[in-house]
């Protein structure tokens, strides 16, 4: 007796098929590409950090340097205030060493930092005013968060950096 070989009947490719293939092809990329849009959308806080390579490669000197600075063992106030409007801020900076005597040979400079709007950064030079006082103006271009760096240098060597964060409101 012979065996009987079994075939199952084939379908035939029709166009109907072959658009449902097409469509849910690119279905699967379009959904995959979708969620990561928006997942990256969603977890992206716009920070910016230029030099981002250079900063991490020297933080071993940045933390000899605040070391040194926190050997100097300088008082420091920095403060900023509204002056007429609310974007218009006058900033001001007073220096004292160790022993408490005021620090008049300092070239100072601050700097406003936007974390998200890289357009919007201002470094403003502060004027010494006598007995450790240094002071400036500089006008904001918008309300919101934003972080200040003052910077301190003596002969041309930075000696002091202070980081503040703060909230302008309208």
């Amino acid at each position: 007796m012979a065996a009987r070989q079994f075939q199952e009947p084939q379908r035939a490719l029709t166009g109907r098929m072959v658009l449902v293939i097409f469509l849910s092809f690119f279905g699967v990329i379009i959904a995959a590409n979708t969620v990561m849009m928006v997942v990256a959308a969603r977890t992206y806080d716009g920070v910016q950090e230029e030099k981002a390579y250079t900063k991490g490669r020297d933080y071993n000197e940045r933390l000899q340097a605040a070391k040194a600075q926190q050997a100097l063992n300088w008082t420091v106030v920095f403060e900023h205030e509204a002056q007429g409007d609310t974007l218009t801020r006058l900033v001001s900076a007073r220096f004292l060493d160790a022993d408490q005597r005021p620090l008049d040979n300092l070239s100072v400079e601050a700097e406003f930092f936007s974390s998200v709007e890289q357009d919007h950064d201002r470094t403003q030079r502060l004027a010494s005013l006598g007995d450790g006082q240094y002071q400036g103006v500089v006008r904001l271009p918008r309300e919101g968060r934003w972080q200040f760096r003052v910077r301190a240098y003596e002969n041309g060597v930075e000696r002091y950096y202070l980081y503040k964060e703060s909230f302008v409101r309208p």
